[in-house]
């Protein structure tokens, strides 16, 4: 299976928040369509953006690249920004070495299930 067939990304948007659902593995050859979505949400009126990584394996610095380039964005546009956990213990790990827990805001979701298009719901951690 191509390794982008095992990343998933959709986003919705209720009461001025848009929640981005990401799924999979976030890296080099993944990290376009979060890019776009995120991109989207910021620049389509949202006043908060939440990115759900409850369903994400693994991520790289190119794509924690993607959230930070994102964190900026918003903030430039006067959106509030964050991300939804709990992380898997890889992308909790690559954070914290980092150091950007703080930056981005990381906070636990609320009970049940991030649904992604198609109604199925990530893997949890």
């Amino acid at each position: 299976m191509d390794r982008g067939e095992t990343f998933r990304v959709s986003a919705t948007k209720a009461d001025g928040r848009t929640t981005v659902v990401v799924a999979g593995e976030l890296d080099y050859d993944t990290g376009r369509p979060l890019r776009a979505a995120l991109q989207a949400a910021i620049t389509g009126g949202a006043h908060r953006v939440e990115v759900d990584l409850r369903g994400l394996d693994f991520c790289d610095c190119s794509g924690l690249g993607v959230l930070m380039a994102a964190r900026v964005q918003a903030r430039r546009a006067g959106c509030t920004f964050g991300v939804v956990g709990p992380l898997a213990p890889m992308v909790r790990h690559l954070f914290g070495v980092v150091g950007v827990d703080g930056a981005l805001s990381v906070r636990a979701a609320m009970p049940g299930p991030a649904v992604l298009s198609g109604g199925a719901p990530p893997r949890s951690p």
